[in-house]
């Protein structure tokens, strides 16, 4: 018999106090307040074997025989408190300007580091107000925006600043060997663990054109993470400790870009609108530095027997795909025996003709992780949107579109573990004979020369690809009609999602997810499904 009680309770509390004062031009608003959260959770649980009823209503640990007995439990908690104040400024809505300061304090710290400070700025200038500004029915408004600010991050586990005691091991001493049950610490502390720190630089302008019917904004931003938490598994730290390693601050991430958003709206006639709104974003992002002894940390491991397919390193992008270099196809026997090192040694000796050609790198006359290099990113460097709405006489027509640009998959959908697995039809444009392929190689169980087994650039795909997210299309019947029935409207309408995809990768789903450490990696991810619906909207 088995039996287990939980308990979990939350509660938040949020007071504030806001003031707001107006004289001539001039309007103030503060506000100042604070936050208090906590959750706790406790577990207990306990087990006997042999009940001694058959009836199930008298399950009950008592009347279980079996002396030897086991139980459990846990504990967590989580408490989080926050004073926060805030004062805008506003001069005749054509200057502004906004100061913010947050004190966040979390019990997932020490003592010494539990609270930070976050402080923010932000100011607008709105030139169209200006009397020197011209006055068109080209060019209606013209705003320039500027902020700074940082907040913070503590999404780490409970307690991971400390130490833990874990009861759940056994140890054999003596000659007898003698088994008997030890505790010891459940990982390396760290109790310098600080906030992690993101601060952000956004300039921008927001402009209007032809009576505010054309909009314009653009930004340009600049985002530091500082103190980049990262989890004990990820961490490097020496293999002397004998235990799991620290949760570490591992040091600083920059994000940088620009985003611009463009519309247009018209009222042709009564009956005809039209909205156009474009969004696009280019980001960079760089690691500056890494707070590890190697100055990388490696990523996405264990996958079908292959390992370390992301590499995270100082001056370069968040995360990129680091694999070997293959030169397509080896043909003949020949092409295997004239690829050699300096003294003349075969530098694939197991390979066979239809296999991969790998490329070595470092000239060492072996294929291995030093010829690894940076083959690609699973960060798009183009990103957009497009949304279009059109109405017409009752007809309403509205769709979105979205694409990514620049990025690559690592397509581990078939498990090369296995060598039972299936293979997608791809594998009919293998390698079968000098000449069939370059680009695919030949198909065998034994696979000498670890062909599927080395991380390498021939899983890497082509990610980019554009896809109708949205498609809808509805009808509104006239008030001339419904009123006569009291009804004060009437629209039916049909949507369909992710109704088109355009893409040259060979998998099921083109959008991943994941982070730093594991992310562009397609392990089979179910595919987003199209979806239709009829609806009707009915209202009184």
């Amino acid at each position: 018999y088995y039996d287990r009680m939980n308990k979990f309770v939350r509660w938040n509390w949020e007071n504030t106090l806001s003031y707001t004062k107006t004289f001539n031009q001039h309007s103030i608003t503060g506000i100042i307040g604070i936050t208090l959260f906590k959750e706790f959770s406790e577990n207990v649980w306990a087990k006997k074997q042999d009940l001694i009823f058959d009836n199930l209503e008298k399950a009950y640990l008592d009347n279980a025989q079996l002396p030897n007995a086991e139980a459990g439990g846990g504990f967590g908690e989580h408490t989080l408190g926050s004073y926060f104040g805030r004062v805008n400024y506003n001069y005749a809505e054509k200057y502004l300007l906004e100061a913010v300061l947050r004190i966040d304090g979390s019990s997932r710290f020490g003592a010494d580091n539990r609270y930070a400070y976050f402080p923010a700025v932000s100011a607008g200038w709105v030139l169209s107000k200006e009397s020197f500004f011209p006055q068109s029915q080209v060019f209606n408004f013209a705003k320039l925006r500027f902020s700074w600010g940082q907040n913070g991050n503590e999404s780490i586990g409970d307690f991971r600043y400390t130490t833990l005691i874990n009861s759940n091991n056994i140890y054999f001493y003596g000659l007898n060997q003698t088994m008997v049950n030890g505790i010891q610490p459940n990982r390396y502390p760290n109790p310098a663990l600080v906030w992690e720190t993101s601060e952000q630089l956004t300039i921008g302008t927001d402009l209007a054109f032809l009576s505010n019917r054309i909009t314009l904004g653009l930004d340009y931003y600049d985002k530091r993470t500082k103190d980049w938490l990262i989890e004990e598994s990820n961490a490097s730290y020496p293999l002397l400790i004998g235990n799991v390693g620290p949760v570490i601050n591992a040091g600083e991430v920059q994000n940088s870009g620009v985003e611009i958003e463009l519309g247009y709206k018209q009222n042709f006639t009564k009956d005809l609108f039209l909205s156009v709104s474009f969004t696009g974003s280019h980001n960079r992002s760089k690691i500056l530095s890494l707070e590890n002894e190697n100055g990388y940390i490696l990523g996405a491991g264990g996958i079908h027997g292959q390992s370390n397919i992301l590499r995270l390193e100082v001056d370069n992008p968040l995360g990129y795909f680091h694999l070997v270099q293959t030169d397509g196809v080896f043909q003949t026997q020949e092409e295997i025996d004239n690829y050699v090192d300096a003294s003349g040694r075969r530098i694939q000796p197991r390979a066979e003709p239809g296999d991969l050609k790998f490329i070595d790198i470092d000239s060492s006359g072996t294929i291995g992780d030093e010829d690894r290099v940076n083959a690609g990113t699973p960060y798009p460097k183009f990103i957009a949107g497009l949304n279009l709405t059109l109405d017409w006489k009752g007809i309403d027509f509205s769709m979105f579109w979205y694409t990514a640009l620049g990025h690559q998959i690592y397509n581990a959908t078939r498990r090369y573990d296995l060598q039972y697995a299936n293979f997608t039809t791809g594998v009919l444009d293998r390698w079968n004979g000098e000449g069939t392929s370059t680009t695919h190689p030949r198909v065998t169980l034994a696979d000498p020369n670890l062909t599927y087994k080395t991380a390498s650039d021939y899983f890497l795909e082509d990610a980019d690809y554009l896809r109708l997210k949205n498609l809808t299309i509805g009808y509104t019947l006239p008030s001339q009609i419904t009123s006569r029935v009291n009804i004060d409207r009437f629209r039916i309408y049909v949507t369909a999602e992710n109704l088109l995809t355009f893409t040259k990768y060979t998998g099921m789903e083109v959008e991943m997810g994941g982070g730093p450490l594991d992310i562009g990696i397609d392990r089979g991810v179910y595919p987003q499904p199209k979806t239709f619906l009829v609806g009707l909207q009915i209202g009184f």
